[in-house]
């Protein structure tokens, strides 16, 4: 090994070391808050949460709420092969955005549309429920869940009337 290999070998061990020193400076010193600096995410004032690990300072007033119109719907009799669709009705009663955020029921006969965009303040939104009666006869009882961003976050509509057999 000649004189020129190992000053290579010799600043190439120095670069390596000073890079992971730099990277330590960076992990220890970079990372370091104040707290005066810090900033809001944008989306911070679009979805508020108002539940949080510390219960003590759960935020029960500056939240969504949500008050559904009707969340029972009677729809008598149908024929078994008919499909239903019932709008439900809600209101944002709080006062942040309501979101839906998504729709749940025990079958697949039972789907639900949500809207997409937030619910202000005072404003009314609509859940369309349809229900598929193939295969389904006799009294029907249709539960769907509806999840926001309320406390509670899981609301609940649900559809109830006969379904006749097909002859």
């Amino acid at each position: 090994m000649n004189d020129t290999q190992c000053i290579e070998i010799y600043i190439f061990a120095l670069m390596k070391f000073s890079i992971q020193i730099l990277i330590i400076a960076i992990a220890i010193f970079g990372c370091k808050s104040d707290g005066k600096n810090t900033k809001k995410s944008p989306y911070h004032d679009l979805i508020h949460n108002p539940a949080t690990a510390d219960l003590d300072n759960l935020d029960t007033v500056n939240i969504a709420k949500i008050r559904m119109i009707d969340n029972v719907f009677h729809f008598g009799e149908l024929n078994e092969g008919d499909t239903l669709t019932h709008i439900f009705k809600f209101q944002n009663v709080g006062k942040r955005d309501l979101f839906i955020l998504d729709t749940r029921s025990v079958c697949g006969c039972t789907v639900a549309d949500i809207p997409k965009e937030a619910i202000e303040p005072g404003r009314y939104g609509e859940i369309t429920v349809r229900f598929d009666t193939h295969r389904k006869t006799e009294g029907q009882e249709k539960k769907l869940t509806i999840f926001t961003n309320t406390i509670p976050n899981k609301h609940y509509v649900t559809l109830r009337g006969h379904v006749y057999p097909k002859k």
